[in-house]
């Protein structure tokens, strides 16, 4: 299957023009990536993949141009029924650009996904993860 086949099923495009790092502004407010954490495991998030100063890499599996090879990224964690990201907001918020969970396959919009393998998201996407108690993986839909 195609990468374009699998984005689009997935619900996961990138919005072209969308940097990582930044918020879009849609009239007077700004849309930007948010993550809700309501699983059982920590989840990781990054703010700012393939800046050359961050400290980590990332592994994305969805990102057109850079899925090839892992990327140099910050991370950061939220616990179980944390968030990240201020979704819709008046004044420029946290973005952000990808998650994954380090310990745990994951299903995002029913593709399986291998634990520590980076999911993108766009500003205009807000991802909720629900599960991931004893053996079960957390599933996450957008």
């Amino acid at each position: 299957m195609k990468i374009s086949a699998i984005l689009i099923c997935s619900g996961l495009l990138m919005v072209p023009g969308t940097l990582a790092g930044q918020c879009t502004k849609v009239g007077s407010k700004y849309r930007c990536g948010r993550i809700e954490n309501n699983s059982k495991r920590t989840m990781s998030y990054t703010q700012d993949p393939n800046s050359s100063t961050a400290p980590h890499l990332c592994q994305f599996w969805n990102w057109p141009g850079h899925s090839d090879k892992p990327v140099k990224c910050t991370q950061y964690t939220t616990p179980p029924g944390g968030t990240a990201g201020c979704g819709t907001c008046s004044a420029k918020g946290v973005d952000v650009d990808g998650f994954t969970f380090a310990d745990t396959d994951y299903i995002i919009n029913n593709d399986p996904i291998t634990k520590g393998v980076w999911t993108k998201i766009d500003d205009l996407t807000t991802v909720v993860c629900n599960g991931g108690q004893g053996s079960t993986k957390p599933y996450c839909t957008s």
